[in-house]
């Protein structure tokens, strides 16, 4: 604790001496490893305030505190979080020094750590339950070197498989997982048997799933793999390590398969399984190869059986992704599901709307009519219809644009006298001047001058009761979420209203020209709400 705020202290107290002595006294009783960290952040901390003499007396204590047995040197190098008060690459990170620098030094001095316990078993015994408590990614470096040079491997093995950490269940960091690792790199057979071993052996079926990742995957780690699922000793979120940490692009398609559907089957696997799917989607589209049948057969397996439930109700962007990356026009007996259930988990409030427009995004990209047909259609009122299938939050995207409007109009032409009224909720209104358009834009924020998307203006005109669309439109200028000036937003869309005052067609100017003078007094009542309502705010804060 000392240690981590000695910077501070030096710093903010003065009491340069009285600390010095404090940490000597440690030093006396058994010695303060990690103080040496403490003093090279609390020398830089005082080197910008340019007490010298300060400098010069904490340059001593750290001379005494440097590191000289191993215990002391994993103490410093490879114990501290990353980016810690304690982390010597983060105290050299400076202008005049590269943290990425500084890491390599650290990772080098950790591979010779590594490289000296390797040479002595009763190192490895003496400092196992050190390693194994580590809260750190440097262990990695320390412990998959051990496993690399090595002579003893079984011996060895056995002290690594048996360390546990002292201080808690915390699997951040497995090192037996990194054993094998860097045990592979030296003898891959030895390293199989370890793993076929830690299959068999249910003490060992908590590290089994890390372990195996921890080296490159082959037939015999699929198989192990597809076995573990059926192990119920082996826990669950172990599988979450194979999103991840293996490359499955580099596997068989046929066995990435398998493993899906098998880490599916298994009880709460379900989420994991499409996990590690999201990822590979990802990592798909990236690459941009072609994506196997069999692959976009499960995706489709998966897709269909998706649930949208609580624990996935803020999840939405890996679920765009998936469909982007996955479903054909073909699949539509899929798409139909997803636009089901979704409409449904809305309606329920078991997901949020508005971490899900990514999926109606892709979803109308792929399947406008479907998506018409459920989500707006389908929708029990205009308030759902509009916030689902559009949103009026800042920044987001409104994907009625995503449909081709001959579509959106050919399919409005079935139904005219409702479906008209249902796009009237949805398709995006109107356009900056410059002709930015609404989908790309924080335009229900937006207070400047707009002009009506051509969109909007066919909806108008080709609908069998264009006032009535016309009523629908007024309705949303008033947005449900701004920030800033509602009066500004407002008079923003008036050149809306001004525009249709002067159509051809003389309904539309007429109904423009009665809702002129109202809505300017919505206006005007706004403006003078707000100016009232900062008086009043800065009347309270007048002291």
């Amino acid at each position: 604790m000392v240690a981590s705020q000695l910077r501070f202290l030096v710093a903010k107290t003065g009491m340069t001496d009285a600390l010095v002595s404090l940490a000597d006294t440690f030093v006396q009783d058994g010695g303060w490893p990690e103080g040496w960290a403490g003093v090279l952040g609390a020398i830089r901390s005082v080197n910008k305030e340019k007490a010298q003499d300060d400098i010069a007396a904490l340059e001593l204590l750290a001379e005494r505190l440097r590191p000289q047995s191993l215990t002391d040197r994993i103490t410093c190098y490879v114990t501290p979080q990353a980016w810690s008060a304690l982390d010597l690459a983060e105290l050299d990170f400076d202008e005049e020094h590269d943290y990425a620098a500084a890491e390599n030094e650290i990772n080098r001095i950790c591979r010779e750590i590594g490289t000296e316990i390797a040479a002595d078993l009763d190192l490895l015994e003496q400092h196992a339950s050190q390693l194994a408590d580590a809260k750190s990614y440097r262990v990695s470096a320390v412990v998959s070197t051990i496993g690399e040079h090595v002579q003893d491997i079984d011996g060895a093995w056995e002290i690594i498989r048996d360390a546990r950490p002292t201080n808690g269940d915390d699997d951040s960091y497995i090192i037996q997982a990194m054993f094998v690792n860097g045990l592979a790199r030296q003898n891959r057979e030895a390293a199989e048997a370890i793993l076929d071993a830690a299959l068999e052996d249910e003490a060992q079926h908590k590290n089994l799933i890390p372990m195996q990742v921890g080296v490159t995957l082959n037939a015999p780690g699929i198989e192990r793999i597809i076995a573990a699922t059926k192990l119920p000793t082996v826990p669950i979120n172990a599988f979450a390590r194979l999103q991840y940490n293996v490359d499955w692009q580099a596997q068989p398609a046929a066995d990435f398969c398998r493993v899906l559907r098998a880490v599916a089957d298994r009880e709460n696997g379900f989420d994991i399984a499409f996990g590690i799917l999201e990822v590979f989607a990802h990592r798909d589209k990236l690459k941009q190869e072609a994506i196997d049948p069999a692959v976009q057969e499960v995706a489709k397996e998966l897709l269909f059986a998706l649930p949208f439930d609580e624990k996935r109700r803020d999840k939405g962007h890996g679920v765009a992704r998936v469909i982007s990356t996955f479903l054909q026009a073909e699949d539509s007996a899929v798409a139909t599901e997803l636009c089901s259930k979704l409409l449904d988990a809305f309606a329920t409030y078991a997901i949020y709307a508005g971490s899900y427009n990514e999926v109606v995004k892709a979803l109308a990209t792929k399947f406008p009519t479907i998506v018409l047909d459920i989500l707006l259609e389908r929708a029990a009122d205009a308030q759902d219809r509009g916030y689902l299938f559009l949103t009026s939050r800042i920044g987001r995207v409104n994907h009625a644009a995503s449909i081709d409007p001959d579509t959106m109009f050919g399919w409005a032409e079935e139904k005219p006298v409702s479906r008209y009224e249902a796009l009237a909720h949805v398709v995006p209104i109107w356009e900056k001047i410059d002709g930015t358009s609404e989908d790309v834009t924080d335009l229900d924020e937006f207070s400047g001058a707009l002009r009506w998307t051509e969109t909007a203006k066919r909806l108008i005109r080709s609908a069998p009761d264009p006032i009535a669309i016309l009523n629908t439109l007024l309705g949303r200028f008033r947005p449900s979420g701004w920030s800033g000036s509602l009066a500004a937003i407002l008079e923003g869309r008036l050149p809306l209203l001004e525009t249709m005052a002067r159509d051809d067609d003389p309904r539309f100017a007429a109904w423009a020209k009665a809702a002129i003078p109202t809505y300017k007094r919505e206006i005007e009542n706004q403006r003078e709400w707000e100016a009232r309502d900062s008086r009043e705010r800065d009347e309270r804060f007048e002291w």
